[in-house]
């Protein structure tokens, strides 16, 4: 895991599902996390809590471990201090060959249309990058919600529609989603396979 990856955060003996931010490390000792909710949870979230702790990172690998809660800071910033694991454990969740490309597209949230640019796709899901203009909208009111995707691709006029649930996000440079496509409507499915057949063809002359 890298430092500034989004974390679910669980805790075993009441099932409490918290969401939190990777802030540091020390290598086999702790792990420092951010809660941006802790202050109404710390009732919650105790010292000697055991917690299941998990994250997926851009390359949509989830990582996840079990440890304890070994110190709580609440003031002046709430922060957690997790037990380094003694191994992390490894799931690779893609499915679908996924292909760099650069396509325009729409994502829709709440009522709202965002710019966006497809980055990388395929049957499964995508990775899309916001438009900088976006500046109303943040990791926190993305991760975990489904959302539609509108785009064309290069080589068919018609429009994929796909509804969406938003695996990981993150706003470093910009802000990036990942995208785990949970139908795709009307002829969508076979307009991406066109797509990304074509991509992957000619990907082997490079």
């Amino acid at each position: 895991m890298r430092v500034g990856e989004r974390l679910h955060i669980k805790i075993c003996s009441t099932g409490e599902r918290l969401w939190g931010e990777l802030v540091g490390f020390k290598q086999g000792e702790f792990l420092l996390v951010w809660l941006h909710n802790l202050i109404t949870k710390h009732k919650i979230v105790t010292e000697n809590n055991t917690v299941t702790v998990r994250g997926m990172n851009v390359d949509y690998q989830l990582c996840g471990f079990k440890t304890t809660v070994s110190k709580i800071i609440i003031k002046p910033y709430p922060l957690v201090f997790l037990k380094f694991p003694s191994f992390f454990e490894k799931l690779h969740l893609r499915r679908h060959d996924r292909m760099d490309c650069f396509l325009p597209a729409q994502m829709l949230l709440d009522g709202n249309e965002y710019k966006t640019m497809i980055v990388n796709l395929s049957q499964g899901g995508a990775r899309i990058v916001l438009d900088l203009n976006n500046s109303d909208i943040s990791p926190d009111q993305c991760e975990g919600r489904e959302v539609y995707l509108v785009f064309k691709t290069a080589n068919n006029d018609k429009e994929v529609y796909a509804k969406s649930f938003v695996r990981s996000a993150n706003n470093e440079a910009r802000m990036a989603l990942g995208l785990e496509f949970i139908e795709l409507i009307g002829e969508s499915h076979a307009i991406i396979d066109e797509y990304v057949s074509s991509i992957k063809e000619y990907s082997t002359f490079k």
